[in-house]
């Protein structure tokens, strides 16, 4: 850690630069400190870099003092400055008192205004190999020729890259490009807002400079020829942090949509902090404050002292009341391993496995709990008093059966066992959808878009029918799974490009909406993937305002039997496109004439009797709102009512209802 006595107190709005000098005599670099305003625009650069798990042991000569750097800072000092040269930069770990957390707070509340104010921001990936100069100056080539394949190589035998022009499989180029995209800067929290908020990026590893825009439209590249699986390698495998590819497409989306002045979502922000690594858990929280838009910074402070719990829930309260969205339950589950926050709050220390679903539910045509953006109106709130929220909602379907989360991912054309796994995984989910659907001789086209959640990895709907993808990636893993069965990959034997491309872009949305998912039926007759605990008797509902569906468990201890536990958001077939609220409108518990009312005799789920609806009957009406509190052991299944805003509605409509609705209508 840094020596204290070099540090003096800084005023408000100051920040400290350091002045790098490297004297041509001298074996190494040297430092000084310069107390500046920022408010004065002083002219610097900012380095942007991974601190590394070992601790601050390397000396740093500064204002005739001994600093002690990380290995990895270290590295970086002696690239940034060549001999006889000098520069001024902002380092975090040699500008800010690591000792003092008072001081720590106010400057990370300042994060926003000086990686903005950097005229450069300077990433630093650390030493490459002597390959790495090589690599970047093909990577255009590399560009150029899979234009020309028409992607769709990674599904082709690897033996085809000769074929197509590009380097060989065991080129030191694939090894270099390697490194540069598995570099841990690509994994650390600090980094994102780092450059997001630059005014312009240069990327350093080794003695090596590699533009931003040159690294964007290679991602782009990679990821249309499907070689994403690839040049992720380990990373691959490594589901709970990001990648090299996904870090600078999120970057790219991130930095245009403030060049538009669009507002970034905090809940949406708080989600990518779990995929990233950081020391300090409330740094999943502080770590993206500087990408908020000023009304909301002023409102969160800063302070190091508090304990995460509070912390999160502090965060946690502060989006419900200022998000209208529900888009902080898209990142929510019961399965947060933190003792006293409730199902609704995400733990965000605790990375999910599976990729929300509501955070791209506007392009992926999601409207589950409302009919059009004019119409979204959540009336989510926090009960008075305690750390539960309210939310108004429908109750639609019960899980009847649960097909549990064991998607490998998909493999490649070497992994036989991971291949066998995902093709019984697959055939369960199948059997069960046959079962829902009476399809036992065909697959139902509802399987394939469940597998799917309805919508391509780049967040479009699925418009069109992929049953002959579905058919041909099946195909594809038999192969895998049974390679001395079946003739090599080879080129020569490969379907068309395009089939290939279609192909791939089925297996990468089903390998993206799937993971770590369930496969689930109801006792509507519908099929849907839902949280990884999701279980027998659990609740499919409607939020008002929320794009999905959302799982949610009874609190028996409730006798009210309005409070439940937030299991997590799922997809469901006939449920993604406000169907609740036609059916509020239209559906059971409306008059719709005498062969309508003959029909309403059954259950009622207000007073457990039979012979009436709930909407008939006289016993006192349950809260007119869900609330989600923190988890509670649950007995066996036990069907329960519906909740709405109005009141609580009548048993859950089955397909068959919907059916008899559009028959009438």
């Amino acid at each position: 850690m840094a020596n204290e006595a070099i540090y003096t107190l800084l005023a408000e709005g100051h920040i400290r630069l350091l002045s790098l000098e490297w004297v041509a005599e001298d074996d190494h670099p040297l430092g000084s400190l310069i107390d500046v305003s920022l408010a004065e625009s002083p002219s610097y650069e900012a380095l942007s870099y991974a601190w590394g798990e070992n601790e601050a042991s390397i000396p740093f000569s500064c204002d005739g003092r001994i600093l002690r750097v990380t290995p990895n800072l270290n590295a970086a000092l002696y690239r940034l400055v060549a001999r006889g040269a000098s520069r001024i930069l902002w380092i975090d770990q040699i500008c800010i008192n690591q000792g003092d957390e008072s001081e720590k707070s106010a400057q990370v509340s300042m994060m926003h205004d000086i990686y903005q104010t950097a005229k450069n921001v300077v990433v630093w990936l650390g030493e490459g190999s002597g390959d790495i100069e090589q690599a970047v100056q093909a990577i255009p080539d590399i560009q150029a020729a899979l234009a020309n394949a028409g992607g769709g190589i990674m599904l082709l035998s690897k033996a085809n890259f000769a074929h197509w022009g590009l380097p060989e499989l065991d080129s030191p180029i694939w090894a270099a490009l390697y490194k540069i995209l598995s570099s841990p800067w690509f994994e650390r929290l600090w980094t994102l807002q780092e450059v997001v908020l630059a005014q312009r990026i240069e990327f350093l590893c080794g003695k090596t400079f590699i533009d931003w825009d040159l690294l964007c439209s290679f991602t782009k590249t990679i990821l249309d020829a499907g070689m994403s699986h690839f040049l992720r390698g380990e990373k691959q495998r490594q589901k709970d942090l990001a990648d090299g590819l996904s870090a600078i497409l999120h970057v790219q989306n991130l930095r245009s949509m403030l060049s538009r002045k669009e507002q970034l979502f905090f809940p949406i922000l708080l989600e990518t902090s779990r995929t990233k690594l950081c020391k300090r858990d409330v740094d999943r929280v502080y770590g993206v404050l500087g990408l908020l838009n000023e009304s909301h910074r002023r409102h969160i402070t800063v302070d190091y002292k508090l304990p995460t719990l509070e912390v999160y829930l502090d965060i946690g309260k502060f989006v419900i009341r200022t998000d209208p969205s529900l888009y902080l339950l898209f990142c929510a589950c019961t399965r947060s391993d933190m003792p006293g926050l409730p199902s609704w709050c995400p733990n965000f220390s605790r990375n999910s496995k599976s990729n929300p679903l509501g955070t791209v539910a506007s392009r992926a045509g999601y409207w589950a709990g409302f009919r059009n953006l004019a119409d979204l109106r959540t009336g989510l709130t926090i009960r008075p008093g305690s750390n539960s929220i309210l939310a108004p909602g429908f109750k639609m379907d019960v899980v009847s059966e649960v097909v549990p989360a064991d998607w490998p991912g998909w493999p490649n054309e070497l992994e036989a066992t991971k291949a066998k796994q995902a093709i019984t995984w697959e055939k369960a989910c199948c059997l069960l959808s046959q079962k829902v659907y009476d399809s036992p001789n065909e697959v139902p086209e509802q399987h394939w878009r469940t597998l799917m959640a309805n919508k391509f990895h780049t967040q479009w709907p699925c418009t069109s029918d992929m049953r002959n993808e579905y058919l041909a990636m099946l195909m594809w893993l038999e192969k895998a799974a049974n390679p001395d069965s079946f003739a090599p990959m080879t080129f020569d034997t490969s379907i068309d490009g395009n089939s290939y491309i279609r192909m791939n872009a089925y297996v990468e949305a089903l390998d993206m909406a799937i993971r770590g998912r369930s496969y689930f039926s109801t006792d509507g007759r519908r099929t849907g993937i839902g949280p990884s605990n999701t279980r027998i008797g659990d609740l499919v509902c409607v939020l008002m305002g929320g794009p999905t569906p959302y799982i949610l468990r009874p609190d028996y201890s409730d006798a009210s039997g309005s409070s439940y536990t937030l299991v997590g958001e799922g997809y469901v077939e006939g449920l993604m496109n406000s169907e609740a609220l036609d059916f509020q409108k239209h559906g059971k518990g409306k008059s719709q004439g005498k062969k309508q009312a003959k029909k309403k005799k059954g259950n009622c789920y207000n007073c457990g009797k039979v012979g009436h609806w709930a909407k008939e009957c006289r016993a006192p009406k349950k809260q007119t709102a869900a609330t989600v509190g923190k988890a509670t052991k649950a007995p066996k299944k036990e069907k329960a009512g519906a909740v709405g805003p109005k009141g609580p509605l009548e048993e859950p409509p089955t397909k068959k209802d919907y059916q008899d609705w559009e028959r009438e209508h």
